[in-house]
């Protein structure tokens, strides 16, 4: 008798496997092109692959001078391959540039920062990393 699987739900938008400029598959590992842009009136950052949007990380300005990031997605074509940590690099960098302070309310987020320790210094006070 086959093994069944648990049930994991996909994406609804239907994405093709990522290819390389060359045309090539990505094997697993880290990606090295991904485009991380700041769009504030939706209050995220996006990641983009060329013209495909694979991820974003979903952020609330607060009143101090804080970003609470809240909310983290890759579509699942790009899962493992650096998405993730496009995002949290670009959000924490920004408020080192910015001199803001960051919440890692997102699990996601707060695993990273904890793993990245030269970027704890933007952590708010009264956060873990």
């Amino acid at each position: 008798m086959p093994v069944r699987r648990p049930h994991r739900p996909r994406s609804s938008r239907v994405v093709s496997r990522p290819t390389t400029t060359t045309g090539r598959k990505w094997s697993h590992g880290r990606m090295t092109d991904v485009e991380v842009r700041d769009v504030p009136e939706r209050h995220r950052y996006e990641a983009w692959v060329g013209d495909e949007r694979a991820g974003v990380a979903v952020y609330v300005a607060r009143e101090d001078s804080a970003r609470v990031l809240t909310h983290t997605v890759v579509e699942d074509a790009w899962e493992g391959r650096g998405v993730g940590s496009a995002l949290a690099r670009r959000a924490f960098d920004d408020a080192r540039s910015g001199g803001y302070r960051v919440v890692p309310q997102c699990p996601f987020m707060a695993a990273w920062v904890a793993s990245h320790p030269d970027r704890a210094d933007v952590v708010a006070d009264g956060t873990t990393p």
